[in-house]
């Protein structure tokens, strides 16, 4: 029997995308899980050998890596919404690496934007940041270049860019205390000697809140698609044959 569909959001609204993210996640913890692993798999290699996680290469590699992974997650997170339980994990993944060359010329070009505003005294950052938040779902789901991406995610934030920046904020905070514990957990367990135990543990102590984090801007994509432009989930189905 076909899983049932998951119900259109009526309305955006934080509580709205925060809990229909928890049933999505709930729905096909498996291969959430796996996709949140392969994101943060770059980290976990980097810290259990001791090499530097604030160099150019590190960056690029990580950048790369998490936007397929978004790309896939975009998929995952319609099929499931769509009652389909059958999509598996190199299912997903390949439909993030075809996706490959635009997603990381959007990440670039996003990233750049995002940075300067950060500098200009923060603000104008967030506020690009927030702006920009969908520019991955639009890539992947629409099909669309990197400048048209992150025309398009500035307007399906418009006017909903504060509760995009609570979401946003409420998920780095489960994030922050997952990564605290996981850390607490591994200098008791561990001697600091051990690099690889270390980061065993912090990898899966953030394997959720990274899957949800993942989960949550898709989900925002979504329902403002569906909210502001009323186009049902169905009508998509288009863009992943």
């Amino acid at each position: 029997m076909a899983a049932k569909k998951i119900k259109t959001a009526s309305a955006f609204t934080i509580g709205s995308v925060l809990g229909r993210s928890f049933t999505l996640l709930s729905r096909r913890t498996g291969i959430f899980l796996a996709l949140a692993f392969l994101s943060l798999l770059p980290g976990a290699i980097f810290q259990s050998y001791g090499f530097d996680r604030t160099g150019l290469g590190f960056g690029l590699i990580n950048l790369f890596v998490g936007m397929l992974v978004q790309g896939g997650v975009a998929y995952t997170v319609f099929r499931v919404m769509t009652g389909d339980e059958h999509i598996s994990f190199g299912e997903a993944v390949s439909h993030g690496t075809s996706r490959a060359l635009p997603l990381m010329l959007t990440a670039i070009l996003a990233g750049f934007g995002v940075g300067f505003g950060l500098m200009l005294f923060v603000i104008p950052g967030l506020i690009l940041l927030c702006a920009w938040s969908l520019v991955v779902p639009c890539c992947v789901v629409e099909r669309l270049g990197p400048v048209e991406s992150i025309k398009r995610s500035a307007r399906l934030t418009k006017g909903h860019r504060m509760q995009i920046f609570a979401i946003a904020f409420l998920s780095a905070l489960l994030a922050q205390f997952a990564a605290r514990l996981a850390v607490w957990l591994a200098a008791v367990l561990f001697p600091a000697s051990l690099f690889l135990f270390t980061a065993v543990i912090l990898l899966f102590a953030l394997l959720l809140p990274q899957a949800y984090t993942l989960i949550v801007f898709t989900t925002a994509y979504y329902d403002l698609r569906t909210v502001k432009e009323g186009v049902p989930l169905e009508r998509l189905e288009i863009s992943f044959d």
